[in-house]
């Protein structure tokens, strides 16, 4: 979801000047710049456990804050995708009732990434009896825990996500050097310095520069894959609720897939969706071609349409897949 870009593009940079510091600490203190002896040991020490502590917990905050963000945002989707209250899968109901009565308890101690305020948790329960959804996106944040792999999956089953099976490294090249063959033993390992940090003062069990590294990329690429994954549910959930299938696509070459139009129509310039089984692309059509015919644009009359679509992002495994046309208001998502 383009909603997490900005936030994980910051901490990127954010991080790298982290490591940019410590680096011209060392080098002045090696080159004799900055105290000699004793002294410079000293502050070797500490420009390496403060950068420690920085990348620490600067990775678990930017966990918390992004999968709070992609889950807020997924909720206040959901009322643009479900027509009606009725509509809303039984378990997004059920847990923003629980959720809003928890809020309506708790009052200000209440641990939702924002506050909840007593007369919007009761306005929302009201409304439930409405037709239209009304959906308070803080109360899905509620949490009691640390962001684990647990804790994250089930964040998400509020809303109707489920993340069970689908979050494995692509590449476990750095996972491995950290000693790690899943994000599930990454995550424990980083709660539990992160408390360490919390409730203690010590020096043991620092991490070197290269480890850190290799921590700040992990926490990165996971959370790229989380707000991937969860861009494709809820445009799995639009093209189900709200779109109409404009045809599907039956071939696929180097660049180009052929989709046979049965509804609507295709431009250029239009963002082709493709949605096969829990797998979601968003395409930008480069070019079109209809019985060797190029144009700009073609739609659906009285017979279907075979369409050659160029586009970029062309895979083998779109064929057969359900093609939509992604509405303007909806390109943020992706």
């Amino acid at each position: 979801m383009r909603v997490a870009f900005e936030p994980l593009a910051l901490a990127r940079q954010r991080l790298a000047e982290e490591f940019d510091l410590y680096d011209l600490i060392v080098e002045s203190i090696d080159n004799g710049r900055m105290h000699t002896g004793g002294a410079a040991q000293k502050l070797a020490r500490t420009a390496r456990r403060s950068l420690y502590v920085n990348v620490i917990i600067g990775c678990y905050g930017l966990i918390e804050q992004t999968i709070d963000l992609l889950v807020t945002a997924t909720a206040e989707l959901y009322g643009n995708i479900y027509q009606a209250n009725e509509r809303l899968p039984e378990v997004v109901k059920t847990s923003h009732r629980e959720l809003l009565l928890r809020c309506l308890v708790e009052g200000d101690r209440a641990r939702t990434r924002s506050a909840v305020a007593e007369r919007v948790a009761i306005a929302a329960l009201s409304a439930e009896t409405s037709a239209a959804v009304s959906l308070v996106g803080a109360v899905f944040t509620h949490s009691t825990a640390n962001y684990r792999i647990g804790q994250i999956r089930d964040l998400f089953r509020r809303l109707d996500v489920s993340l069970d099976d689908r979050l494995k490294p692509d590449d476990l090249t750095v996972l491995d050097a950290l000693g790690f063959s899943s994000y599930e033993s990454f995550l424990e390992d980083l709660v539990s310095r992160r408390n360490e940090l919390a409730h203690s003062y010590n020096d043991d069990g620092i991490l070197d520069r290269a480890a850190l590294k290799n921590v700040s990329l992990v926490t990165i690429e996971f959370l790229d894959k989380v707000a991937s994954f969860v861009g494709a549910e809820v445009l799995i959930k639009l093209a189900e609720e709200s779109l109409v299938a404009i045809g599907q696509v039956v071939r696929y070459w180097t660049g180009r897939l052929g989709v046979v139009v049965t509804s609507g129509s295709l431009k250029v310039g239009d963002r082709l969706t493709i949605v096969k089984g829990d797998r979601v692309a968003v395409l930008e059509v480069e070019s079109l071609m209809s019985e060797d015919v190029a144009g700009s644009e073609f739609h659906y009359a009285d017979a279907a349409l075979n369409v050659s679509v160029g586009t970029s992002g062309a895979s083998e495994w779109m064929v057969s897949g359900r093609a939509y046309s992604l509405p303007h208001d909806w390109r943020d998502v992706w």
